[in-house]
């Protein structure tokens, strides 16, 4: 099955087009290990509205794409009002959104930020804060994972690519010499998806004429029969007579029902990746105290700052860390108060002794 144009060309074309959409996410840690998360994004409604980017939306959102110009509402995402909501319209369309919230720990905003099952197209974070006590300071250690967005699991791209190639095929670098590469794991990562769907359906839901078995029999025949060379171009009566000719079905009805229906998982894969891919993501982290070690990008005084270039958790987890130190002033009070105590009693005693000595 080819498909070229299909996946190949939706990761290139982040290097080819400019994002349509930013997306900033600061989150700052407090000293107590409460922290904060702020998520500002720009773009019209319906890319603000898009599931894929899990912005929250409080039960007051009630703007209307049609207001610019949209022919559908704005979709709502979660209908949560513990988070702090703005948005602000621009001369040219264009939505202003910034949401904040403050959660009591790490395991607290990964609960709310986490995906589920059901809305498995969507950005997925791990997060983690640490704090070590050392008296005189404490240090501070935050990562943020994002997890990867590929959704085409089936075929590991590790069998096609090394890590370094994954590396560079997921930056801003020149990889026109990989394109082969990606393309051979395109035509096996949708194929398998389209198979391991379709098996399923079979499996759970028999059609007549068709079984597992027969699947599994004449799966490369199959791989071989159908061309989805324009995945929103396909053309279902070829690929009906591709799958009789193949599947010797003497009925196609409800095999093409399941056919569309697996054709639009597919395509809401490949939208999917097409819409993270064409969005500017930016990442801040603001730290107690100073930042004594991280892999940021840049650093701003207490913020490290991860400008990314290309999609890095296209096919891999992209972890962001930063650490920090921060003064107990209290502990140097304390040591300072106990210095003195010792101090004092000292020369008490040392006093004590020079008068009994000179009686």
């Amino acid at each position: 099955m080819k498909t070229r144009n299909i996946i190949l060309i939706v990761l290139m074309v982040a290097g080819l087009w400019s994002s349509c959409r930013e997306v900033t996410t600061t989150t700052r840690i407090f000293p107590d290990g409460t922290c904060e998360r702020i998520i500002e994004a720009k773009g019209d409604s319906a890319e603000i509205a898009d599931p894929a980017l899990a912005l929250p939306y409080d039960r007051a959102w009630t703007l209307r794409a049609d207001e610019f110009d949209r022919a559908r509402p704005l979709e709502t995402v979660s209908g949560d009002s513990s988070w702090t909501i703005s948005r602000k319209l621009k001369d040219d369309n264009e939505i202003e959104y910034k949401a904040r919230r403050r959660f009591p720990d790490a395991a607290a905003m990964e609960a709310m930020l986490q995906k589920s099952g059901r809305d498995s197209l969507r950005l997925d974070y791990r997060f983690r804060v640490q704090r070590r006590f050392r008296w005189f300071s404490t240090v501070y250690r935050y990562s943020e994972t994002v997890l990867p967005i590929n959704p085409f699991l089936h075929v590991p791209i590790s069998d096609y690519l090394s890590e370094e190639e994954i590396r560079l095929y997921s930056s801003d670098e020149d990889t026109m010499d990989l394109d082969d590469k990606v393309d051979a794991w395109g035509e096996a990562a949708v194929f398998e998806e389209f198979y391991t769907m379709l098996r399923k359906r079979v499996d759970h839901h028999p059609i007549s004429g068709l079984s597992v078995g027969l699947l599994e029999q004449k799966k490369e025949s199959l791989r071989n029969a159908l061309d989805w060379s324009d995945i929103e171009g396909v053309d279902n009566e070829a690929v009906m007579e591709a799958c009789r000719r193949v599947l010797d079905l003497t009925g196609t009805e409800a095999f093409e029902a399941v056919f569309s229906e697996i054709l639009e998982i597919i395509r809401q894969k490949i939208d999917f990746l097409l819409g993270i891919v064409l969005t500017d993501f930016v990442f801040k982290a603001e730290m107690p105290g100073l930042i004594i070690g991280t892999n940021a990008s840049a650093i701003e005084g207490n913020r490290a700052i991860w400008g990314l270039e290309g999609t890095p958790f296209l096919f891999r987890p992209f972890e962001m860390r930063v650490e920090s130190r921060r003064l107990n002033g209290w502990a140097l009070w304390v040591s300072g108060a106990f210095l003195v105590i010792i101090i004092v009693t000292m020369a008490g005693v040392l006093l004590k002794r020079a008068k009994a000595s000179d009686g």
